[in-house]
């Protein structure tokens, strides 16, 4: 496959995922179990499942910290959405202890483990494409991001759509930091640029 449909694919993949984060926000705003919050979690967790099997294909092209470096699509889109959809307004206001944000977190630190067991068996050789898909990795990997959504239901309710990039953005530190000990890659120049950019933004926003 050339770079260029790569690449497209790539950002398919990642708009497809900011639906799904939009789809949550939606969700967190009705009662838990509610008729509305069931219709939209379960197109978030469409949207994530069509992502799950492109990032998959992906991850069987490009190192895991390449395709992560791309994630900056995905922040554009979600501020995006957060105005066009909810008006809200970007501000550089937060509070850190709130337990909202406590969760949010911890979901980008979950999603990050789960790209970690998905990028060991995409470096795998499967049988056929069943098993590609339908190993003890990928089913845990999927199964902690499908973890993901959960809490992001309960911390969307106290955190603004505008500021989940901020916080989704922390999960190329994660991930560059677990890709040097479970997958042996090998932190590049941008990728080390990125995460002093991502640190850079984190204390700026938080001014």
């Amino acid at each position: 496959m050339t770079k260029a449909k790569i690449l497209i694919l790539l950002s398919l993949s990642l708009v497809i995922q900011s639906l799904s984060s939009v789809f949550i926000k939606f969700a967190g705003q009705y009662e838990t179990l509610s008729r509305e919050f069931i219709i939209f979690y379960v197109l978030a967790i469409g949207c994530l499942g069509i992502y799950a099997i492109m990032w998959q294909f992906l991850l069987e092209l490009i190192p895991l910290t390449t395709a992560y470096l791309r994630k900056g699509i995905l922040y554009i889109l979600i501020l995006f959405w957060s105005v066009l959809l909810f008006k809200e307004h970007v501000t550089v206001f937060m509070e850190w202890m709130n337990i909202s944000y406590v969760l949010a977190f911890l979901a980008v630190f979950v999603a990050s483990v789960s790209q970690i067991l998905l990028k060991q068996s995409a470096e795998i050789e499967h049988k056929n494409i069943l098993f590609k898909f339908l190993n003890w990795r990928v089913i845990l990997g999927y199964g902690l991001l499908f973890g993901t959504t959960v809490i992001n239901v309960f911390a969307y309710r106290g955190v603004e759509l505008k500021v989940t990039p901020m916080i989704e953005s922390t999960g190329i530190i994660w991930v560059t930091i677990l890709a040097v000990f479970f997958l042996g890659e090998r932190p590049t120049k941008r990728g080390l640029l990125s995460i002093a950019v991502t640190v850079l933004g984190i204390i700026v926003f938080s001014l």
